[in-house]
């Protein structure tokens, strides 16, 4: 989506951190984050292709109202992903007379093109290692 900003974040960093207050939807493009509890519990993880934060965007204003307990979102390997914030969201949705459905089912084509992009771009890739 063009509303989205490209983000790049290393591994072992919180993306989003224990009592923050949220305010963006993630779309993961590559790599994979963790859901932790305070005491180090895994109760979620996100790879390639997965996104967190949509509740967020509709309302929510915290992962515990979906989780039921306080968590952050940590990177186990680098990643690379879209982030779509909550006011810019709030503008597009006015931009289509309050239309949700019609912008839902945009993003998801956007995210799902972005998903098949990167993947002929590694095929590419790959293929022009093995032909050298």
């Amino acid at each position: 989506l063009p509303h989205c900003r490209g983000r790049t974040f290393p591994s072992n960093y919180s993306i989003h951190d224990f009592g923050e207050f949220a305010h963006e939807m993630v779309c993961v493009i590559s790599g994979s984050v963790l859901v932790q509890t305070e005491d180090g519990s895994v109760v979620g993880s996100f790879h390639t292709g997965d996104y967190f934060g949509e509740n967020i965007l509709l309302g929510d204003e915290s992962f515990s109202d979906k989780y039921g307990l306080d968590v952050r979102f940590l990177t186990v390997t680098s990643v690379n992903c879209r982030v779509l914030r909550r006011k810019e969201f709030d503008r597009i949705v006015n931009a289509y007379g309050g239309n949700i459905a019609h912008v839902v089912h945009a993003a998801k084509e956007s995210h799902r093109q972005q998903i098949l992009n990167m993947r002929e771009r590694q095929k590419g890739s790959k293929a022009a290692f093995n032909t050298t």
